[in-house]
C-alpha cells in the first residue's frame, strides 16, 4: 500500500486516538467504554508521533517490521497493547493483533470490552474454536443478562462441534434469546450437525410456526423435508413461503432439482410457473433452470404448449450472448422445433456477420436438413458453407461439408470433386505462403470473447486434412499414383495426422504389399496418436496378418472386439482371415457369417 493511501486511512481512522480506538473495537452495549489514558503523557505523545510516521511512510515490505519493532518501544500493559492490536488488525496482521489483545486481556481479565475485542479478532481470524469458546464463557459470566453474549457462546459451541452444549443453552435460555434470535432455527441446525434428521425437521417446523410471517423459515422446512423425502410437507411449506416472499435463487434451483430427481418433473414445471408469475428470476438462475429442465424433463413434456411457453419465457430473460443462443438452439432442437432453431440462428448470424459461433451453428442446422441437393438449388444450399470458408478460413468443417455435398451430388468418381478439392487446397496454400510466422487467426464471438490461434499452424493442419481427403478420393477412383502423392503431402503438412497415417497405411497394405514395412510404421504411428481407435486397430491387425505375424494379429483383433462388439463388416472379415490362417476354421466361419450380416458401420 502506498503512503498516500495510508495517509487517507490514518486521517479517517485516527482523527482522535482515544475515540478512534474505542470505535474500532466497540460492539453491542460496550460503546460506553472509555480507555484510561493520559494524553499529556510523554509516552502517548511519542506513540502518536510514531503512528503518524508509520502510516505516512510505510510500505508493504517494511510495515510488519516497523510494527514488530514498535512493540519494544511501548509498555506491555494497559492501553498500549490494545492500540498495537488495533494497528495490526487494520494492517491485516490478525495473528499479531490477537497476540497483543491477549496481553491486554491478561492485564485486566474482567474488562468485558477487552474480552469482546479479543473474541471478535478470533472470529475474524477464524481461530481455534476452543479458545473462542473460553473467551465467550468468560463474557457471559461477566454479563449473564446479555443475549448477544450467550448467542456468541452458542455459535462457538457449534463451531467446536459441541452441539449438545449449544442445544442446552438454547433450551434453558429460550426466553432471553427469543427476543433477538430464532432459537428453534439454531436448535434445528444443531440437530442437523448431530445427524438427527427427525429432530432437525421438528424444530424447523416449530421455527416456521413461530415465525410464520418469515418466508425463509418456511423455505427452510422445505429444504429439510426434501432431504427426508417428505414430498407433501416440502411442497406445503414451499407454498407457504411463496405466499410471503420470493425464494432465493440457489434454494429455488435446489428445490426444482429435487422434484426432478424424485420423478415429478411436472411438479417442477408447475412450481416454476407459479414462481415466475410472482418473482423476477436472475439471468444466471434462468440459464441454470433451463439446463436442468432440458436434461431432466422428458422432451415430450417440454414440447407441450404451456411448458414450451414457460421455457421460451425463461429463454427471453437471458441477455443476448452465446450462452443464450446455445440454450435456445438446443431447446428448439430438443423439442423438434427445427424451423424455429433455423430462424433464430439465421436471423442472428445475419445480424452479426463476423460471429463465427453463429455461422457454425447455422451450418450445423442446415446440414441436418433433408432437402435434396440439385444443380438448381446448389447456390442457395451451399451459400452458408461458402461464406464460412471465405470469412473463417480456420474452420475445416465448412470446406469438408462443402466437398461432401459435391460428392453427394456428383459422386466420388466425378472429376469435378477432385477439381473442387484442389481449388480449396490451392486457396489455403496461397494463404499459407502469404502468411508470416507471427500471424494469427483472430475473431470475436457474440459476447466479445476474443479467440486467437497461430495462423500458419492452423493452415498446415487444414491442408493436411484436405490432402488426406483427396488421397481417399483418388484411391477410391483407382488413381493410385495421385493418391500416394496426396497422402505424402498430407503427412508433409502435419505428420501427426492420425487419420492420414491410418488410411495411407491401409491402402499401401491393399495395393503395395511390397511396402508393408512402411505401412506398419504408419499404422503404428496412428495408434500411438489414438490407441483405442477401432479402425486403426483393424488396419494394424490386418498388416500384421499380411506379414505373417498371426498371433500378434489375433491379439490386436481381440483387443478391437473388446472395444467394439460389431466393428463392421471389413474388420470382421479380416479377423476371419486371421483365424483361418491359424487353422481355426470353425471360428473363422463364425466371423465370416457375422461379417456377412453385419452393418457396414460400427454400432
Amino acid at each position: 500500500m502506498n503512503s498516500q493511501f495510508m495517509y487517507r486511512l490514518s486521517a479517517q481512522l485516527f482523527a482522535g486516538l482515544a475515540l478512534c480506538l474505542t470505535a474500532l473495537h466497540a460492539l453491542g452495549q460496550d460503546d460506553t467504554y472509555t480507555p484510561m489514558l493520559d494524553t499529556a503523557d510523554a509516552t502517548y505523545r511519542y506513540f502518536e508521533l510514531y503512528r503518524q510516521q508509520l502510516f505516512d511512510s510505510a510500505n508493504d515490505e517494511t510495515l510488519y517490521k516497523q510494527l514488530r519493532a514498535a512493540e519494544s518501544s511501548f509498555p506491555h500493559e494497559g492501553e498500549y497493547p490494545r492500540w498495537l492490536s488495533g494497528l495490526y488488525s487494520d494492517s491485516g496482521m490478525l495473528d499479531s493483533a490477537v497476540a497483543c489483545m491477549k496481553r491486554t486481556v491478561a492485564c485486566d481479565s474482567s474488562n468485558l470490552y477487552y474480552l469482546k475485542s479479543l473474541h471478535d479478532l478470533y472470529v475474524e481470524q477464524r481461530g481455534d474454536p476452543k479458545e473462542m469458546t473460553s473467551v465467550a464463557q468468560r463474557m457471559v459470566a461477566l454479563a449473564p443478562e446479555r443475549p448477544d453474549l450467550w448467542y456468541a457462546l452458542v455459535v462457538d459451541y457449534l463451531r467446536a462441534n459441541q452441539t449438545d452444549s449449544a442445544i442446552a443453552i438454547c433450551q434453558r435460555l429460550r426466553g432471553l434469546l427469543a427476543s433477538t434470535y430464532t432459537v428453534d432455527l439454531i436448535i434445528s441446525s444443531a440437530f442437523h450437525m448431530k445427524g438427527q434428521p427427525d429432530s432437525t425437521l421438528a424444530y424447523a417446523i416449530r421455527n416456521a410456526n413461530t415465525h410464520y410471517q418469515l418466508a425463509e423459515a418456511n423455505y427452510y422446512v422445505t429444504e429439510v423435508a426434501s432431504n427426508l423425502r417428505k414430498d407433501s410437507l416440502a411442497q406445503l411449506y414451499f407454498a407457504k413461503g411463496l405466499q410471503l416472499d420470493c425464494p432465493k435463487a440457489p434454494f429455488l434451483l435446489t428445490h426444482l432439482r429435487y422434484l426432478c430427481e424424485i420423478g415429478k418433473p411436472e411438479n417442477a414445471l408447475s412450481t416454476l410457473r407459479k414462481v415466475d408469475s410472482l418473482c423476477p428470476l436472475p439471468d444466471s438462475v434462468a440459464l441454470r433452470i433451463i439446463g436442468l429442465f432440458m436434461y431432466s424433463v422428458p422432451p415430450s413434456m417440454l414440447a407441450q404448449k404451456e411448458n414450451q411457453e414457460l421455457m421460451e419465457t425463461l429463454l427471453d430473460k437471458l441477455p443476448m450472448g452465446n450462452d443464450a443462443i446455445i440454450a435456445k438452439f438446443r431447446f428448439y432442437e430438443l423439442v423438434k422445433e427445427r424451423g424455429k432453431s433455423r430462424q433464430l440462428i439465421a436471423h442472428l448470424s445475419d445480424l452479426y456477420p463476423n460471429d463465427y459461433f453463429l455461422w457454425a451453428a447455422r451450418m450445423e442446422i442446415e446440414q441436418l436438413e433433408e432437402h435434396p441437393l440439385t444443380l438448381e438449388n446448389w447456390s442457395e444450399k451451399t451459400s452458408t458453407l461458402r461464406y464460412i470458408m471465405r470469412q473463417f478460413p480456420h474452420d475445416i468443417a465448412a470446406p469438408l461439408n462443402y466437398l461432401f455435398s459435391v460428392q453427394k451430388l456428383l459422386g466420388a468418381a466425378d472429376g469435378r470433386l477432385v477439381d473442387s478439392t484442389q481449388a480449396i487446397i490451392d486457396a489455403y496454400s496461397k494463404d499459407l505462403k502469404r502468411s508470416k510466422k507471427t500471424d494469427k487467426f483472430q475473431y470475436y464471438s457474440q459476447d466479445s470473447v476474443k479467440i486467437s490461434m497461430p495462423k500458419r499452424q492452423k493452415l498446415r493442419e487444414n491442408l493436411s486434412i484436405l490432402y488426406s481427403y483427396l488421397g481417399d478420393i483418388e484411391i477410391g477412383s483407382k488413381r493410385y499414383k495421385q493418391g500416394w502423392k496426396a497422402y505424402e503431402k498430407a503427412l508433409k503438412y502435419n505428420d501427426s495426422n492420425a487419420l492420414a497415417c491410418n488410411n495411407f497405411a491401409y491402402y499401401i497394405a491393399l495395393y503395395r504389399p511390397q511396402k508393408l514395412s512402411k505401412a506398419k510404421r504408419l499404422s503404428e504411428k496412428s495408434l500411438a496418436l489414438d490407441p483405442k481407435n477401432p479402425s486403426y486397430l483393424d488396419t494394424y491387425g490386418y498388416i500384421l496378418y499380411l506379414q505373417g505375424d498371426l498371433e500378434s494379429a489375433k491379439a490386436v483383433f481381440t483387443e478391437l472386439l473388446t472395444l467394439q462388439r460389431n466393428p463392421g463388416r471389413t474388420a470382421l472379415l479380416h479377423y476371419s482371415e486371421v483365424l483361418r490362417a491359424l487353422g481355426n476354421e470353425q471360428a473363422a466361419e463364425v466371423y465370416r457369417l457375422k461379417a456377412e450380416y453385419a452393418a457396414d458401420h460400427a454400432e
